[in-house]
């Protein structure tokens, strides 16, 4: 449920050390390093941004492409490959990551309104500090839509809760996007694991509907013809009949895959690269789960969903250690909390990666 790119096009070197010192030349070199300095500084900023959960505002500054694709030589100053590719990916405009919230008054699904709430500012923290811009759409973008009376009516006559029927708006809410290339869109309580902004930019170059978490529509990319595509399938297909054991976009989703061929859907990516609960371990002589950095690097995003959130509280006993009191039952209630202390605790198997 989140451009512009920022190019420099210069091909002569900008900083050249001077055959004879100079005052001019001097300050010139100096500003270079300076300048170079602050830019990488920045950047490491941004990617330890991670730990810290906070998002990096700073401007880019601005950087010739002697310094990105050169030998890494500026004056006389040897940058290392690696920083030099680090600046380079940070001068790459951010992608969309979209959510979807409309909050049921009152609250739902085990948790208090505030409980939403609260997810949804961490669900934007996180993602804005893996290099990503993000959205969250309401109702009133949904109802936008032309085809919203008619889902809206089929789905009350189907007796899908507010909430499941909040669900399938944010269909409608990604089918009005302008942009040809569509976006991306995920749940509130996914969060992100090795999906960076510059990931994310390399998978939305790939054409058609794109989904990580198989019929679970925890995160999608689409293109705009393709989110259309599926809303009026979901539309026409739903009916209080249906062979399915309960109406929600997840269960109706499957039951698309399940009757349609791919390309009749035009679906191009159908995989599932997510973690379902928390990505920690327990660790023999330790009172608290540690973050597995294994499972890190092995999925896109954890999805922090109500019966992940539970198996680790009570089967697992994985749920991240908070500062909050809580009690049996609450672990839905309190996942905001957690998947804080959890983007904290990444920075353990992100950071070793940066130098």
């Amino acid at each position: 449920m989140e451009m512009t790119s920022r190019n420099n096009t210069s091909g002569a070197s900008v900083f050249p050390a001077p055959p004879v010192p100079n005052t001019r030349a001097f300050a010139v070199s100096m500003f270079a390093i300076f300048g170079l300095t602050v830019f990488t500084a920045d950047y490491i900023n941004l990617r330890s941004s991670v730990s810290h959960h906070l998002r990096v505002d700073d401007p880019v500054i601005a950087v010739n492409d002697d310094m990105l694709r050169s030998s890494g030589v500026v004056g006389d100053l040897k940058v290392p490959d690696e920083v030099t590719q680090d600046i380079a990916d940070a001068a790459m405009p951010r992608p969309v990551m979209t959510t979807f919230f409309e909050p049921v008054e009152g609250g739902c699904c085990g948790m208090t309104q505030q409980g939403h709430e609260n997810l949804v500012a961490s669900w934007k923290r996180a993602w804005e500090s893996f290099g990503w811009e993000t959205r969250v759409l309401t109702a009133n973008r949904a109802r936008k839509h032309p085809s919203y009376e008619l889902l809206d009516q089929k789905l009350k006559e189907s007796n899908v809760s507010e909430y499941d029927r909040r669900c399938f708006w944010r269909w409608l809410g990604m089918a009005l996007d302008d942009d040809p290339l569509g976006g991306w869109m995920s749940d509130y309580d996914l969060f992100p694991l090795t999906l960076t902004g510059y990931k994310g930019l390399e998978l939305m170059s790939k054409p058609g509907f794109k989904t990580y978490g198989g019929h679970v529509p925890a995160l999608i990319h689409a293109d705009q013809q393709s989110w259309e595509r599926i809303v009026q399938m979901m539309i026409d297909n739903l009916y209080p009949d249906m062979n399915i054991d309960f109406i929600s976009d997840m269960m109706v989703l499957e039951y698309l895959h399940r009757n349609y061929k791919e390309e009749d859907m035009g679906v191009t990516t159908w995989e599932f690269d997510l973690w379902k609960k928390f990505p920690y371990k327990r660790v023999p002589g330790q009172e608290n789960p540690v973050i597995d950095c294994t499972l890190v690097q092995g999925n896109l995003a954890a999805h922090l969903s109500h019966r992940g959130a539970q198996e680790a509280q009570e089967v697992t006993h994985t749920y991240p250690k908070i500062q909050e009191e809580m009690k049996e039952g609450e672990y839905a209630e309190f996942r905001a909390q957690a998947a804080d202390v959890m983007m904290r605790d990444l920075a353990q198997c992100i950071e070793p990666n940066i130098h």
